[in-house]
């Protein structure tokens, strides 16, 4: 896994749908994510 420092950005657009309105500042807190995808069948051993 790797970590992410966490942060803010500007999320949304008010130049295509509707729905991405309005353009806003959110703040990510720091995470850790996984350096490669998972799938499906790897997610359902971890869940089983």
């Amino acid at each position: 896994m790797i970590a992410l420092p966490g942060g803010t950005f500007t999320m949304g657009s008010e130049r295509f749908y509707p729905e991405e309105a309005p353009v806003r500042r959110v703040r990510v807190d720091p995470f850790r994510i996984d350096a490669a995808p998972v799938t499906n069948r790897a997610f359902a051993r971890f869940v089983a």
